[in-house]
């Protein structure tokens, strides 16, 4: 099941400079990942983003984790627009390869 989530599909959001990152993936990998995490888009450049949470308040009482500052820079970069379907794949702890699917 773990392998299962270490590619995530998502629909992009650019728009806002932020990206939610599903809280079911974020409960198994969230000791891989650092403040700061890479991402390798479809273009082969590495930029370095943001990894932030807040407390998000529901019946789990679980944190909420987006990709921040440095989103838009990687969604520019990569020619990505919001509602782009792209696959995240877990390389290493703190390093994502991002494929459009």
């Amino acid at each position: 099941m773990l392998k299962l989530l270490r590619g995530l599909i998502a629909a992009l959001n650019c728009e806002f400079c932020v990206q939610d990152i599903p809280a079911a993936f974020m409960r198994c990998y969230h000791e891989q990942m650092y403040t700061i995490v890479r991402l390798r888009g479809p273009n082969s450049k590495v930029i370095k983003v943001k990894l932030f949470k807040c407390h998000y308040v529901n019946p789990k009482n679980e944190f909420r984790y987006y990709f921040g500052t440095g989103w838009r820079a990687f969604c520019d970069s990569n020619k990505l627009r919001a509602g782009d379907r792209v696959r995240f794949s877990l390389e290493e702890p703190s390093h994502f390869v991002v494929d459009r699917v």
